[in-house]
Formats: C-alpha cells, sequence, structure tokens
C-alpha cells in the first residue's frame, strides 16, 4: 500500500511539475532570451549624456528568424537626441526604431510608459547564431547622469528545441532631472534680500514724493 502510494504520490509531482513548466516558460531561468544592459555610467557629450547598451544573446538560445523575429526593448528611455549609433551585429543585421508602446516579447508584460519614448532593435536578415554579443547601441539623452530602471525585454528562440521564448528585466535609463537642493534656499534668500532693500529705502525717505510726468 506504502509503495502504491508513493509511486502515485511521485507521479502526481512531476504531473504538476510539467505543467508549470508548459505553463509558464518564461519563468525559467534558462529562457532568458536577448538581455540589455548599461555599460557603465552615461558619458557627457555635446547636448546631453549618451547611454551606452550591451545586447547579449543567452546560453542555448538563438536567433532564428525562419522561426520568430527576434528583438529587444529598452522601454521608456525618453527624448533622444540626434540618431542611434551601433556596433557589431546589431550594427549590421538589426534596425532600431523609437516608439511610445511596442507589442511585448512572448510570455512578458513589461511595464511600458505611453509618455516615454521606447528604444527597440529588431532583427532583419541576421543568419542564424548562438550564444553571441550582439553588440552595442549609444543613445544620447538630454538628461542624465542620474538613472532610474525601467523594463527592458527580449525574444529570441530555444536552440534546443526551436520554442520560442520572452525575458524581461530591469535597465537604467536616464532618470528625472533632480533640483539641487540649495537651489529653493537660494531664491528664498534673494527675495528676502530685495524686500531688506525696499525697506531700507523706504525708511531713509520716508517723504519721497513721485512725480507724475
Amino acid at each position: 500500500m506504502r509503495t502504491k502510494l508513493r509511486s502515485r504520490l511521485s507521479l502526481w509531482l512531476m504531473t504538476g511539475a510539467a505543467a508549470l513548466g508548459m505553463a509558464f516558460p518564461a519563468c525559467n531561468p534558462a529562457n532568458a532570451a536577448i538581455i540589455t544592459t548599461l555599460n557603465g555610467s552615461p558619458v557627457a557629450v555635446s547636448g546631453g549624456f549618451a547611454y551606452t547598451y550591451s545586447a547579449t544573446l543567452s546560453d542555448g538560445q538563438e536567433i532564428d528568424p525562419r522561426v520568430t523575429p527576434a528583438f529587444g526593448t529598452v522601454y521608456d528611455f525618453g527624448p533622444i537626441i540626434g540618431s542611434i549609433t551601433s556596433t557589431g551585429l546589431l550594427n549590421s543585421f538589426f534596425t532600431f526604431s523609437t516608439n511610445l508602446t511596442d507589442p511585448a516579447a512572448y510570455k512578458t508584460a513589461p511595464d511600458d510608459n505611453p509618455g516615454l519614448a521606447n528604444i527597440r532593435f529588431t532583427d532583419t536578415t541576421v543568419p542564424v547564431l548562438i550564444n553571441s554579443l550582439l553588440g552595442t547601441f549609444t543613445v544620447v539623452s538630454p538628461f542624465g547622469p542620474n538613472t532610474i530602471f525601467a523594463s527592458a525585454d527580449g525574444q529570441a528562440v530555444n536552440a534546443a528545441n526551436g520554442q520560442k521564448l520572452g525575458n524581461v528585466s530591469s535597465v537604467l535609463v536616464p532618470g528625472p532631472v533632480p533640483v539641487p537642493a540649495a537651489l529653493p534656499l537660494f531664491g528664498t534668500g534673494l527675495a528676502f534680500l530685495g524686500y531688506l532693500t525696499r525697506k531700507r529705502k523706504r525708511a531713509a525717505h520716508p517723504f519721497a514724493i513721485t512725480e507724475a510726468g
């Protein structure tokens, strides 16, 4: 009886685990697809700050345009200055676009503020690639060097079985411009100084008469 019970319990556990794996393939850490990360800190350039990102195809994944388009998206980057420059395979086989909203990667739900522009790179005629650094891309923003976290997703294919994969993670993007703490105090000080100046003038000339022109 105990042997039968253990067998049934083991079968139930294996069946449940398999069902969960089929229902949520994007939750598996191996299903990482394309990962986008910020390289170092933003660099001051003419007119703004340059943000350079790397795009990497994870181990066991591949890009195969015969199965599904591969792409990566950095959400809510905001306004950009000039054009996006890229290196490596991103420069040779991918196109870049900026949109207020973008379709999400396979079975992902990234945060997407429709008031801020996204940056997306999509494969066009790329050959089949496996486990590869796709390259870097640089975007100039009027804001920096402060950063905040936003969503980034990617879509690729499992090299073992050809299954479409999606992944969502966090990436650093330009943050809001902070107001220096001393600036409000500086403004208050100027206003008070102006008040004292006017008060002194009135005290020095209490009966001053302004002639009408």
